[in-house]
């Protein structure tokens, strides 16, 4: 499992950048209370898109191997 700094707001927003690190995937271990969603972010090409949506507790995500990528996880508004 790849290992990343992240930062955010416990337990409602996370971000993460990956930089030059390529991961085709990552382990996610979110709060087991509500339920979240995951963003995959292209910094150059400034697009966003939706990786995963339902997650809760240790999961694991696919992402697309590029450099320069970063992920947003938030709290979904109806697991409040």
């Amino acid at each position: 499992m790849v290992r990343f700094p992240c930062v955010g707001k416990a337990p409602d927003y996370y971000l993460a950048y990956f930089g030059i690190r390529q991961p085709a995937k990552v382990g996610l271990d979110l709060p087991a209370e509500g339920r979240f969603r995951v963003e995959s972010i292209d910094t150059w090409e400034m697009k966003m898109e939706v990786a995963s949506e339902g997650l809760s507790g240790r999961c694991e995500i696919a992402l697309v191997g590029k450099p320069f990528m970063a992920i947003r996880i938030t709290k979904s508004a109806d697991s409040a």
